[in-house]
């Protein structure tokens, strides 16, 4: 197992192997916290420029970061305080959108429309808050088939800026599926992309497709959308106008005029929208689709087997006459219902005649004629009120289901929340224990390692100031300078040992020189960075030190901190 130290000074024990490699790091289990993972950069990919990134990402906080992989810790090798990677959150049993369609196969249409809508709401979330993505692909977002909730990855490839405006660009090298100027794979010599929130709203806008037509990709020509219909997909028109509108901005009017490309926030509300006026059909409990399609879809991809592949323009924007929801019936009902209809009228026809022509035999005539044209209108009044039963009857089965499908999701909600419960209790009483365990584990590692490092050090002659030139006739006693970087949060006294080595590499040395050592010195280390300065070494007499280059080496417990030359002229 390896162990690293995080700037919190939070201490992270990985497991021995990576259960998952992904950008150039290997993912680990975190022995302390089962909640996290470390993603450890492989070493050539630990840049300073990554190292500042991650320490930005860190210091912003915004609402529901649980839909990102967010770095929450940037951590350290404790022995040489060398940048080695991350901890986020961990992510277990989801799906991935590439695939979500082949593993969550006979899910209802609910289910997609929902992620499509939590896929928008990640995309408008980041933006909100100055971020963006960079090179959304399907691959980046996980899936939690149980709560429909989504996870994007990879966000320490995100294009970031930071508090103070600093820009760093997106460092994904995988292929995308937005905008043209980022089509295909980023090669690693290559300039990274300026990236924008047009081209993120590009690639949701496809993103979104896939998930409303069960995994079809849309082929786009300059002035119009060409859907190529795959067997298992629904017809492009099934889909409400609003629906329509907006992948027309994304995919035509948006390849020259990136502005009129629709963001995040205006396809969550679409989808929301689309989500509250699905229909049920009413021969498939599991069959849902957009309230104003003609028919079911999903019972005409199941009648047919499979559709011949077809191409089909995107249908003229709808005018104002609103849809009529119709129910998916079979085509043999249909044609028995008809019948059935036709064989009512008729007969109702037939009796009516004969009526007309017995009353006219009789003589009576006018008096029944009366009560026939009564009895026909109560029939029709009856017919009619027959339709708008039936039609309420649709409509409560419709409640019915989607109060069902709700009832589902609280139930699945209250379970967890249950088992939360359970684990938190559990976690309670360990708690406490954990954290003693974890002040003394950092009381050791501090007492071994010092909590910062040396940048510079300079030596000069009593009397001088630090970078003056040291001129042997006048030499006596030498000071050092040092400048340090501390990981402390408050100011702690550290004993250092200072070797001193002549010209010809003999180790100066006196009377009161501990073993090994010239002398020791105390410095008194603030947080963040500083000076600080040891006591004087070498003799009262001018002349004391010879001309030469010297080296100096600075010590703590066995471990040597920092060395560097200085010449006396």
């Amino acid at each position: 197992m390896s162990i690293y130290v995080a700037l919190s000074g939070k201490i992270y024990t990985a497991a021995d192997t990576p259960f998952t490699s992904e950008d150039g790091s290997d993912l680990y289990t975190v022995v302390e916290d089962g909640d996290v993972v470390a993603a450890i950069y492989k070493p050539d990919t630990r840049t300073a420029e990554k190292e500042q990134k991650l320490l930005a990402m860190t210091a912003l906080r915004f609402p529901d970061m649980k839909q990102y992989a967010w770095p929450l810790d940037v951590v350290y090798e404790p022995t040489q305080w060398t940048f080695a990677g991350y901890v986020m959150p961990k992510a277990t049993g989801k799906e991935n959108v590439s695939t979500i369609f082949d593993t969550c196969a006979g899910k209802p249409w609910s289910f997609f429309v929902t992620i499509a809508k939590n896929t928008a709401r990640a995309v408008r979330d980041l933006h909100k808050e100055g971020q963006i993505i960079g090179r959304l692909h399907a691959g980046q977002i996980l899936v939690d088939p149980d709560t429909r909730r989504i996870t994007v990855t990879g966000a320490d490839s995100f294009h970031i800026t930071d508090k103070t405006g600093n820009v760093f660009p997106c460092e994904s090298h995988a292929a995308t599926i937005s905008t043209p100027e980022l089509q295909g794979e980023q090669k690693a010599w290559e300039p990274l992309p300026v990236c924008t929130k047009e081209q993120d709203d590009a690639a949701l806008a496809t993103l979104i497709f896939r998930l409303l037509m069960n995994g079809a990709h849309p082929s786009i020509s300059p002035t119009d959308i060409t859907v190529d219909i795959p067997a298992y997909a629904p017809l492009f028109a099934s889909l409400p106008a609003e629906i329509h509108t907006l992948f027309r901005g994304a995919f035509i009017e948006g390849r020259t005029e990136p502005a009129e490309t629709p963001s995040g926030d205006a396809w969550y509300a679409a989808l929301e929208r689309l989500l509250n006026g699905l229909t049920l059909c009413v021969n498939r409990t599991n069959h849902y689709y957009a309230g104003g399609a003609a028919a079911c879809p999903w019972c005409t991809i199941e009648k047919n087997g499979r559709l011949p592949r077809q191409k089909e323009p995107v249908p003229a924007l709808p005018s104002s006459q609103p849809h009529v929801q119709q129910p998916c019936d079979d085509a043999a009902v249909r044609i028995s219902k008809g019948i059935a209809a036709l064989l009512i009228t008729a007969l109702i026809t037939a009796v009516i005649v004969c009526i007309v022509y017995a009353v006219k035999w009789y003589g009576k005539g006018d008096l029944l004629y009366a009560e026939i044209a009564e009895k026909e209108s109560a029939l029709y009044a009856l017919q009619s009120r027959l339709r708008d039963a039936e039609a309420e009857l649709t409509a409560v089965r419709a409640q019915l289901s989607d109060a069902e499908t709700e009832l589902t999701g609280i139930r699945t909600q209250v379970s967890t929340l249950r088992d939360d419960l359970e684990n938190a209790n559990a976690q309670l009483d360990t708690t406490q224990r954990e954290l003693a365990d974890a002040t003394n584990t950092a009381n050791r590692f501090l007492a071994t390692y010092p909590a910062f490092s040396i940048t510079r050090i300079r030596v000069f002659n009593q009397g001088d100031n630090p970078g003056d030139a040291i001129i042997s006739s006048r030499s006596t006693y030498l000071y050092t300078e040092i400048r340090y970087e501390s990981f402390l949060s408050s100011a702690r006294t550290y004993e250092l040992y200072i070797k001193i080595f002549h010209p010809n590499g003999a180790l100066s040395t006196g009377t009161s020189s501990p073993d090994g050592y010239s002398f020791s010195s105390s410095f008194y280390i603030n947080a963040g960075s500083g000076t600080e300065r040891t006591t004087g070494w070498g003799g009262a007499t001018p002349g004391h030190w010879r001309r030469g280059t010297y080296r100096i080496e600075l010590w703590y417990k066995n471990s040597r901190m920092a060395e560097s030359t200085f010449t006396i002229q």
